[in-house]
C-alpha cells in the first residue's frame, strides 16, 4: 500500500521566506529614496549649468556679469520663489521683483523647478559675497566674479539643501545635498 506524502511548507520555511522578503523590501526602499533625493540634486546642479552658461555669454558681449539678486541668502532673493517642499513652479516667474534681470540673463531652464535660485556679480577688486559656511573660496577676485546659490528642500522637513558655484572655481559646493 502506498501512502501520500504530505505537500507543502512547513511553517519554518514560510518564516523564512517572509524574512527574506522583509529585508530585500528594505534594501529596494532605501535605494529607491536615495536615487529619489539624488534627482534632486541633478536638478539644481543642471540649473546652474545653465546659469553658469548665460553668465559667460553675457561676460562675451558686454565684459561684465549681470548682478541678478540682491544677495544670495536672503529668501526674498530667490527666483523664482522660496523653496516650499515638493511644490514646482515654472522658472519664469514675472511677478518677482528680480523677474526683468533674470529674463535679461536669460538662462536656458525650460523645465519647473523645486529650488530657488540667487546670482550676484561683481567686480574685479571685490570679494565675492558667498553664503555664509561651506568652505567657499574667500579671495579678492582679481576679474569679473558671480556667485550662484540654489536652495531647495525636497522632503519637505523645512530643512534646505544649498548648491553653490562660482566663476572662480568649477566646482559646485553642496551642503545637506539630501534635504
Amino acid at each position: 500500500m502506498r501512502t501520500c506524502a504530505a505537500r507543502g511548507f512547513t511553517l519554518v520555511e514560510l518564516l523564512a521566506v517572509v524574512v527574506i522578503v522583509g529585508v530585500l523590501s528594505v534594501i529596494g526602499v532605501a535605494a529607491f529614496r536615495k536615487q529619489a533625493l539624488g534627482t534632486k540634486s541633478i536638478e539644481a546642479t543642471g540649473s546652474i549649468a545653465a546659469i553658469r552658461s548665460a553668465q559667460e555669454e553675457r561676460r562675451a558681449l558686454i565684459q561684465a556679469y549681470v548682478n541678478v539678486s540682491a544677495d544670495v541668502t536672503s529668501d526674498s532673493s530667490l527666483f523664482p520663489a522660496v523653496p516650499n517642499g515638493l511644490v514646482r513652479r515654472a522658472f519664469l516667474n514675472d511677478s518677482h521683483t528680480d523677474f526683468g534681470r533674470w529674463r535679461e540673463l536669460n538662462p536656458k531652464i525650460t523645465a519647473e523647478v523645486q529650488f530657488g535660485y540667487a546670482v550676484v556679480a561683481g567686480a574685479p577688486g571685490v570679494a565675492p559675497a558667498f553664503p555664509a559656511s561651506g568652505g567657499f573660496p574667500t579671495a579678492v577676485a582679481r576679474q569679473p566674479w558671480y556667485v550662484i546659490a540654489a536652495y531647495g528642500d525636497g522632503d519637505g522637513d523645512g530643512v534646505r539643501s544649498r548648491f553653490v558655484a562660482s566663476s572662480l572655481s568649477h566646482e559646485i559646493f553642496s551642503e545637506l545635498e539630501a534635504e
